[in-house]
């Protein structure tokens, strides 16, 4: 049954203690995230490794994985090659150790919603509560990143305001990373 739902080399890579987090963050790398997850720790919640190149996706589903990996019980190093935008980026603080390659770079910003349509607009209660949807899912990723980086949710929301796109060095002077590789 697990085999089945991962392609060959996912697989191949998974029983090295190896996680592929790359493209779209959407309920499909979700549901990946979480079959790699339930099979390592079938196997005693291994030390693992996560590839992350993403430019980052849905709000809630980066949420869920940032949080599966979080409560994972085995190290979890997560390496950025390429990119690790918006929701990649909050994943990658779930890691105990974060590294970067040196030609990685790495995104914060302000979250959006997509898939708003008409209706909810026409709608001052729905305009309301996708507000406050969107409100608390940014204060969750202030307090992420300040966490982890050390930082005042202050210097973290100008950060993201100013859409902070950083090499690896910035990236590791901004606190986001521990290491360049």
């Amino acid at each position: 049954m697990f085999e089945a739902k991962l392609r060959p080399p996912h697989i191949q890579l998974l029983e090295q203690g190896v996680i592929d987090i790359s493209g779209e963050v959407n309920l499909e790398l979700a549901l990946h995230a979480r079959e790699c997850l339930l099979h390592l720790t079938s196997r005693g919640s291994p030390d693992v490794k996560l590839l992350i190149t993403s430019t980052g996706g849905d709000v809630e589903y980066g949420l869920d994985i940032y949080d599966a990996f979080r409560l994972y019980a085995g190290k979890k190093t997560g390496m950025v090659h390429g990119v690790a935008a918006s929701m990649a980026a909050i994943i990658l603080q779930a890691c105990t150790e974060r590294v970067a390659a040196a030609n990685a770079y790495l995104l914060i910003h302000h979250i959006s919603r997509r898939n708003v349509s008409l209706d909810e607009l026409r709608s001052d209660k729905k305009i309301a509560r996708i507000r406050g949807e969107l409100e608390a899912s940014q204060q969750r990723q202030y307090e992420i990143l300040s966490q982890r980086t050390g930082r005042t949710i202050r210097s973290i929301r100008a950060a993201c305001a100013r859409n902070q796109r950083m090499s690896a060095q910035q990236a590791l002077d901004f606190g986001l990373i521990d290491k360049i590789v």
